[in-house]
């Protein structure tokens, strides 16, 4: 790659972030964007402000700043010398966007592309520029396959990012649920001059920054997004992780989304390593967490938790019957000193009655 192409390339790299932190804070602007992942160009031309900016450049501006679409999902991933990595899932269609596996190579994933990426006028655009940056990024790594291009030393940036993008990839297919970011995740990073080289730095790598999710333990969180319910993928799932769902608005339709995606990426990718092998590993050691209507977290005591993800609930009074959920235990103290009070009272009220009963007779 020419150092020229590289310098060229690192002021957009930095618009781009700047461009996404200013934009996602624009409640108007997602509105439009709403809009245009569904190609209503004439809507979203009316909820625009006066200046009567051209459509066609904001739906650019849209697909490119990793912005929270309705229908679309979006990652970028900037690697070593402003080279970027942007795949994107779409849902709401009867074809994810992309649809990438250990054995898609770079033909495969061009022609999808090409099929499939964006809308109107703008797909070829941004689809070529896309394609640029996808096959610079291979071809910098020298390797010829992608996987094998995540397996070097970049492996522990990219490859946390690529399981996730898997699991959206998977979930878009055939869900009437809308997925959306709820936190923008911009990894932006870059390696010291001699790495860049494949020289060995004698400077510590960057870590790659991450989002901080609502909850600590938090994993996968869905709920409610504007109207629709949106699942938010915010890590990819690990042994001894928490799922904690939202239930909203006597909404349960998050739980029923969860377990169709972990049951059907199984079903669908057996064939995928790493992944699937750790849902199958560890979902017998993740714990559920249900927050219900009255602002009580219920802990699911169920131990399949495959068998819980399967189960639909209407309500969230049902989704706490069906689902087993309890309220947390009263903490020691003071209440069980009450409880075991009770006990003692109930019990000699019984044992009177009964001896009463038996002198009476």
């Amino acid at each position: 790659m020419d150092p020229k192409d590289n310098k060229d390339a690192a002021a957009p790299a930095t618009s781009l972030v700047e461009n996404a932190k200013n934009l996602a804070r624009e409640t108007e602007r997602y509105n439009i964007a709403h809009e245009l992942a569904r190609g209503n160009d004439a809507k979203a031309k009316a909820l625009m402000n006066s200046d009567n900016k051209d459509v066609m450049n904001v739906r650019i501006n849209f697909f490119e700043v990793n912005l929270k679409v309705a229908g679309c999902v979006s990652f970028f991933y900037y690697v070593p010398e402003t080279t970027m990595l942007h795949l994107t899932s779409a849902v709401n269609y009867d074809k994810s966007i992309l649809s990438i596996s250990p054995h898609t190579g770079w033909a495969e994933y061009k022609q999808r592309l090409e099929e499939q990426l964006l809308l109107g006028k703008a797909k070829y655009e941004l689809v070529n520029k896309v394609n640029k940056v996808f096959k610079e990024t291979i071809e910098s790594s020298r390797r010829e396959d992608f996987i094998k291009f995540l397996d070097m030393k970049k492996e522990k940036y990219l490859k946390p990012l690529v399981e996730e993008i898997l699991l959206m990839a998977f979930a878009s297919k055939n869900f009437d649920v809308d997925i959306g970011i709820e936190n923008i995740n911009i990894i932006d990073f870059k390696l010291s001059e001699k790495e860049s080289k494949g020289q060995k730095s004698d400077e510590q790598e960057p870590e790659p920054a991450t989002v901080t999710p609502q909850f600590k333990e938090a994993i996968i969180q869905v709920k409610p997004l504007l109207s629709p319910v949106r699942g938010v993928i915010i890590y990819q799932i690990q042994e001894g992780d928490v799922i904690f769902i939202n239930v909203n608005d006597s909404s349960t339709r998050g739980i029923d989304y969860l377990g169709r995606m972990i049951t059907k990426y199984k079903d669908d990718n057996p064939k995928i390593p790493g992944v699937v092998k750790r849902i199958e590993k560890n979902l017998p050691r993740i714990t559920i967490y249900v927050a219900l209507e009255d602002g009580l977290v219920g802990k699911i005591e169920e131990t399949d938790p495959l068998k819980i993800l399967k189960v639909t609930a209407e309500t969230a009074a049902e989704t706490a019957k069906e689902f087993n959920v309890t309220a947390p235990a009263p903490k020691s103290g003071v209440w069980s000193i009450v409880a075991y009070a009770g006990i003692a009272i109930a019990v000699i009220a019984v044992v009177s009655i009964i001896l009463m009963l038996i002198m009476s007779s």
